[in-house]
């Protein structure tokens, strides 16, 4: 990656911006939480296609790397599913809940790649951070109503 400083900011700008309507929708009438659940189901999913991008090992690495880079595939693909049918079948609570333990489970993988250093410290923190506050607020934003 370029060592360009704003390109170092760019992460830090999207995952600000995609902080807001979480905040935003986290309202506690019918229709922000059902926008809510349809953002957080499209944010989930996009942070399973990025724990996947990112699992990919470099092309030097690719033969050592194989079988850990299909588990850290499987497990995005398995969030995706779960977080999709929660999303269909259950009620916008359990959907709350899958994706908080999916945000976290999605937080433990991110480790794994910081401690293989595939992750960056100051990318770890800020997915730590974030990932906090999402999941902070879908709690809040159920036991509060």
């Amino acid at each position: 990656m370029n060592s360009n400083p704003v390109w170092l900011k760019i992460p830090f700008i999207l995952t600000v911006f995609g902080l807001i309507p979480f905040f935003l929708l986290s309202g506690f009438n019918e229709g922000t939480s059902n926008l809510l659940k349809t953002y957080c189901f499209f944010i989930v999913v996009f942070m399973c296609g990025v724990l996947w991008g990112i699992s990919i090992p470099n092309q030097g690495a690719i033969v050592n790397k194989s079988k850990k880079r299909d588990i850290l595939f499987i497990l995005s693909i398995s969030f995706s599913l779960v977080v999709l049918v929660s999303y269909v079948i259950l009620s916008k609570q359990l959907f709350f809940i899958f994706s908080s333990l999916v945000f976290i489970f999605l937080l433990v993988c991110d480790f794994y790649l910081f401690k293989e250093k595939r992750l960056d410290y100051s990318y770890f923190k800020l997915r730590f951070i974030v990932t906090s506050i999402v999941v902070l607020i879908l709690i809040i934003s159920q036991i509060i109503k």
